[in-house]
């Protein structure tokens, strides 16, 4: 039904660009595309499913995904010290965009993602208020593994990050991500202190990325 929901897709967008005083009638309804993808390509995917998404992302659906990371590791017991890459969100969802006119259409609900910093970390940081924190945001720290996801939450929100070098990425991948710099760089969540004011000295390097020193 993708050619019917397409037009209902249409009527929406050229609905929304009509300035309000001049709009007749109610809203179309709203037609949004939802993307989750877990690691694995579901048996029903197919041609004819792309095809469909595409129709209805050109004809101006509103395009919610999870995520963008382009690949999430996998291993394999017959080389215990290797990670291979597979398929992440991110791959499909740029391929995906490619058939869009309207990229302001585009929502992504994971934590770096244009929507999900609002509702997670946002979110998170007024759920540390109402527990009694300042709300600082030099006071505040996001850690995680990734730098297109985890730090750039950090950095769009304005708070400090730390990448950890135990999950997918490390910190000599940083030059592929320019962007995104974390503040402190750790190799194990073993190596953070549990009371942030235990930090006596941040060694920087040349990245700008910071080492934590603490007693």
């Amino acid at each position: 039904h993708s050619q019917k929901w397409s037009q209902h897709a249409r009527a929406r967008l050229e609905w929304e660009e009509t300035p309000a005083e001049i709009r007749g009638g109610s809203a179309p309804p709203k037609v949004a595309l939802i993307f989750f993808h877990d690691g694995s390509v579901a048996t029903d995917w197919s041609f004819v499913l792309f095809n469909a998404m595409t129709i209805l992302l050109s004809f101006g659906a509103e395009f919610i995904y999870t995520a963008e990371d382009a690949t999430n590791p996998s291993i394999d017991e017959r080389y215990p010290d290797t990670d291979f890459p597979m398929p992440g969100p991110g791959m499909f969802v740029e391929m995906l965009k490619k058939c869009m006119l309207f990229s302001d259409r585009c929502f992504c609900s994971g934590k770096g993602g244009n929507l999900g910093r609002k509702f997670i970390i946002e979110r998170a940081i007024e759920m540390l208020k109402a527990q009694g924190h300042s709300g600082s945001r030099d006071e505040i720290m996001i850690v995680g593994d990734r730098f297109d996801t985890d730090i750039r939450a950090g950095s769009l929100a304005g708070i400090k990050s730390c990448l950890l070098e135990t999950g997918t990425h490390t910190i000599e991948m940083s030059d592929k991500f320019p962007t995104d710099i974390p503040s402190f760089a750790a190799e194990s969540i073993l190596d953070l202190p549990y009371d942030l004011s235990a930090i006596v000295e941040e060694v920087e390097t040349e990245d700008d990325i910071s080492i934590l020193v603490y007693d």
